[in-house]
């Protein structure tokens, strides 16, 4: 509705809306799902556009009752409020079950979701195979999900992006933020991803780790200052920036290619890491203070 409801000729009526959308939904008495490509089974829901657009994944989350329809406008189920766990309802309609399989959003977190800076990580994987028509809404469309707020200004594009992250550092120390992979930085630091699309790896699965990194970092005009266990060089020359023990043996670590031996070391980031190190090796590691462009 908010295409019909929202004057986007006034760029102030546009930004509140954006920045309220998130409590719209949450506020509302039941969100009404149209799935257009979706036509009786539960089964077809797999290939319909809803579920691979951006803005409406806040939709998903941020309403306490949905009531989804088909093509023809008919009803999936018979519940009064399809946000509701299976095991819990009266008919035998896998329909929490097949979204879970198709979002990869847990549970809990699709029947009751939290706002906040909580795993980023895994969250910005839900939205890793979504695509908004503007460039900026992929950013403008967590907002709310994460419960931050950054100025909407279209025309930014990648940066739109990079101010979500930046905004994110200055509020928690979520290391997850830079487990991203792929070959696409952000224009405006090598540590940051150029979209959510590069959280799609099985590395922001992982919700329970122990950060070894120190959890407090910033970004400042010579890139990302932190204090982190680093481990190399290799026969390559890379380093490993130890960020987090996810098991035994088991790491979440980036590579780096030092860039400068000034007195604190410079380094860029390359690409995560999925090489094992023993973790009595680990152990022996101090925390150092460098800067990542």
């Amino acid at each position: 509705m908010d295409t019909v409801c929202i004057d986007k000729q006034s760029s102030a009526e546009l930004e509140e809306s954006i920045r309220s959308m998130f409590q719209w939904y949450r506020d509302s008495y039941a969100c009404v799902v149209h799935l257009n490509e979706t036509n009786r089974k539960v089964g077809e829901m797999e290939n319909d556009p809803w579920f691979k657009r951006g803005w409406t994944l806040q939709e998903l989350l941020a309403s306490k009752s949905v009531l989804f329809f088909t093509r023809d406008w008919k009803r999936i189920t018979r519940r009064d409020n399809d946000k509701i766990d299976d095991a819990e309802a009266k008919d035998d309609c896998p329909l929490m079950s097949t979204i879970q399989k198709i979002t990869n959003i847990p549970i809990d977190d699709l029947l009751d979701f939290k706002p906040g800076l909580y795993n980023i990580g895994q969250r910005m994987k839900w939205a890793s195979k979504r695509e908004t028509t503007r460039v900026e809404d992929m950013a403008y469309s967590l907002m709310g999900i994460f419960d931050v707020s950054i100025p909407v200004v279209y025309g930014d594009r990648e940066q739109a992006f990079y101010r979500l992250q930046v905004e994110f550092m200055q509020r928690c120390g979520d290391w997850s933020l830079f487990a991203w992979e792929g070959n696409e930085p952000s224009p405006y630091s090598s540590m940051l991803a150029v979209s959510p699309r590069c959280f799609s790896s099985k590395a922001q699965s992982h919700t329970s780790h122990q950060y070894l990194a120190n959890q407090t970092f910033a970004l400042t005009n010579y890139g990302l200052r932190a204090e982190v266990k680093v481990y190399g060089p290799d026969e390559n020359g890379d380093w490993l920036a130890i960020l987090a023990q996810l098991g035994p043996d088991q790491h979440l670590s980036i590579v780096l290619e030092q860039i400068g031996d000034d007195e604190v070391p410079q380094f860029q980031r390359r690409a995560l890491s999925n090489k094992k190190i023993p973790s009595e090796s680990i152990n022996t590691l101090k925390r150092r203070l460098i800067l990542i462009k």
